[in-house]
């Protein structure tokens, strides 16, 4: 096996709001899933540019009904980005192991357009 094996993931929400990047997700808990997780979220412009904007956010421990609220700071260029493309997609993908051993022990990815 290349990936460590997925899970299922589901966008509530993703909107910007007062210069940030607000995100809703579900990831049932799993008695086993190892936390913390790294949370990279990607948004995509198409067009001439196709521009990619990485987010890399930790999550510490695992919530206990799966629902995760997260909130990222836009920079300038990201706000700028977003007022000139109607409909970029926002990819996310969380990652579970032991960061510091570099060990990764479950993966899920999901997207949606913003």
């Amino acid at each position: 096996m290349i990936t460590p094996p997925g899970l299922p993931l589901k966008i509530n929400s993703a909107l910007v709001e007062n210069k940030k990047l607000l995100l809703s997700f579900d990831c049932p808990p799993v008695p086993d899933l190892s936390f913390p997780a790294l949370l990279f979220t990607y948004i995509y412009f198409g067009g001439n540019s196709h521009t990619i904007i990485p987010f890399i956010r930790e999550i510490a421990e695992l919530s206990p009904d799966g629902i995760y609220n997260v909130e990222t700071s836009l920079d300038s260029n990201t706000e700028r980005l977003l007022s000139n493309n109607p409909s970029p997609i926002v990819y996310l993908a969380l990652a579970g192991g032991t960061v510091y051993k570099k060990k990764v022990y479950w993966t899920t990815t999901a997207s949606v357009k913003l």
